[in-house]
């Protein structure tokens, strides 16, 4: 197991402070003008537009999907942390 830290060092930065947030919203707000008919794929039959809208709907779920886990995996691993910090503290008598 790795080093337990005290709980005061174990902070995780705002969503929005972090890289996956600002690549999800771009790609969210990719996706939501292509799905909007604002960005239109050039020289393709009224089938293959809705291809590409498909596209901008699978991108935008899946983008948010990441960034949705990749918080969670960050806050659970602060959370076990802390968690055993105080166990730490408990089995070293300073509680």
């Amino acid at each position: 197991m790795s080093e337990v830290k005290p709980i005061e060092e174990l902070t995780n930065k705002p969503g929005i402070k972090t890289t996956e947030f600002w690549v999800t919203l771009a790609t969210s707000i990719v996706s939501v003008l292509v799905l909007s008919g604002v960005i239109k794929a050039q020289n393709v039959g009224p089938m293959n537009e809705a291809m590409v809208q498909i596209a901008g709907a699978v991108a935008l779920i899946i983008s948010n999907l990441n960034y949705i886990w990749s918080r969670a995996s960050v806050k659970k691993e602060v959370v076990k942390q802390q968690i055993a910090f105080k166990i730490a503290r408990i089995n070293s008598g300073k509680c």
